[in-house]
């Protein structure tokens, strides 16, 4: 069968975390064709360098240094539902075209159709936007609803990742939960020592994404006689082909692949990063200490960086507020992630999917 995958480009973690099912249809000996755009596009062209890629419309939708997130997209709303509904018209005609027998769409809302069994990933069935969050969780449900099923990249209950944002509150009746999906379920991780060594990785839409990433470099540039350990930077830029840099001290990579970034944070002493869930899986799975920095009105990565800074696993810091050199000496307190067991349960759901086809 010709299965259809589309991540949404918001970041990279939509993408990332598509990977296992990915690699896992293409074991089945399915065709997979992939379609994204931007960054995460840029990701998949160069994952999967073999597989039939298609562009889709993006959201286009930017952070702001100033405007809060939610308040962004009520502005951006008119252009994101123009862009979902130009992707639903596009994906008849992929349909037909490309001879599609199904569709996984990963939070992109607009990759349903009547005709074949359509799935939708989606962490998020509780959305937290402040005075916005009832008129948000009712389009939600609205689009959500439009697909076959919704698969839960999480465990189901108190085990869950991701806190009260998969709470099934709203009584959704196909949802199927696949646990924590890493890319880097299917690498080799032999536990090595941690070495003297601090991996920061950048993430996440712009223009917050360049802001963070200049705040790490002042802060660098302002410790650089006192840092004690080697620093390791990863842009979270698949496509870009300059600024990369290696020295005893300071190596900055555009991208890694898989076993590259999972050498990189089981070697580490300790994480600095987004709070993004795709990122929670990923160290979910490594194990190790982490520091938060999530991306400024951005709930969804404001309330996890505070539960785990609660729960005594993470610490968390704001963006304004991040100081290196205290960050490293306060992440000391906290106890940082365990490391989970292989979950292979996503198989018996993408098993239950195709079976419907």
């Amino acid at each position: 069968m010709r299965i259809l995958v589309a991540p949404l480009n918001w970041g990279l973690g939509h993408a990332t975390r598509c990977v296992p099912i990915i690699n896992y249809l293409s074991e089945l000996k399915h065709e997979v064709v992939l379609a994204s755009s931007g960054n995460a596009y840029h990701f998949l062209k160069n994952y999967f360098p073999k597989f039939e890629l298609v562009h889709l419309p993006d959201y286009d939708v930017l952070y702001s240094t100033n405007i809060p997130l939610k308040w962004r997209m009520v502005l951006s709303a008119p252009k994101i539902f123009s862009k979902i509904k130009q992707e639903h018209q596009l994906l008849d005609k992929l349909i037909d075209e490309k001879k599609i027998d199904a569709v996984i769409s990963d939070n992109r809302f607009g990759l349903h159709s009547k005709k074949i069994p359509c799935a939708f990933i989606s962490h998020q069935l509780n959305i937290n936007a402040g005075l916005f969050s009832g008129i948000a969780n009712r389009i939600n449900r609205k689009y959500i609803n439009k697909y076959s099923q919704c698969w839960i990249p999480d465990n189901a209950g108190s085990k869950a990742l991701s806190g009260n944002l998969v709470l099934n509150e709203y009584g959704f009746s196909h949802l199927k939960h696949l646990g924590p999906l890493s890319r880097f379920m299917n690498c080799p991780l032999n536990n090595p020592p941690k070495q003297n060594q601090i991996a920061i990785i950048i993430s996440g839409p712009e223009p917050q994404r360049t802001v963070f990433e200049k705040i790490i470099f002042s802060q660098i540039q302002k410790y650089k006689s006192q840092l004690k350990s080697k620093v390791v930077i990863v842009r979270g830029m698949p496509g870009e082909k300059t600024g990369e840099v290696k020295t005893s001290l300071l190596s900055v990579f555009n991208h890694l692949s898989d076993n590259e970034m999972l050498r990189l944070i089981a070697n580490s002493n300790l994480i600095i990063s987004r709070s993004g869930f795709s990122t929670i899986m990923d160290l979910a799975y490594t194990g190790g200490k982490a520091v938060f920095v999530p991306t400024p009105g951005q709930p969804e990565q404001e309330y996890l960086a505070k539960l785990y800074h609660q729960n005594k696993i993470a610490f968390s810091v704001d963006q304004k507020k991040f100081d290196l050199m205290a960050a490293i000496s306060v992440s000391e307190n906290f106890l940082g992630f365990r490391q989970i067991n292989k979950n292979e349960s996503y198989k018996k759901v993408v098993d239950g999917f195709l079976a419907t086809i």
